[in-house]
This record gives C-alpha cells, structure tokens and sequence, in this order.
C-alpha cells in the first residue's frame, strides 16, 4: 500500500508554519493574529 505522509515544521513563537507533502508541494503559512 501507498500511504501518503506530510511533514509539518512549526514555530509557536514566531507564528509560521510549513508543509512539505509526499505529492512534492511546500507550503508556507504565518498568522499576524495576536490570538494565536
């Protein structure tokens, strides 16, 4: 069987986030929110 599987790195402080998944996509993401 083929199980995809996605990786996520994450820095709580700094408020980023990024996604490398097994199709071979990175993704990058950040929140200006002070809620988080």
């Amino acid at each position: 069987n083929n199980i995809p599987q996605h990786h996520y790195f994450f820095n709580r402080e700094k408020k980023w986030c990024i996604v490398i998944s097994s199709e071979g996509y990175i993704d990058f993401g950040f929140s200006v929110s002070d809620k988080i």
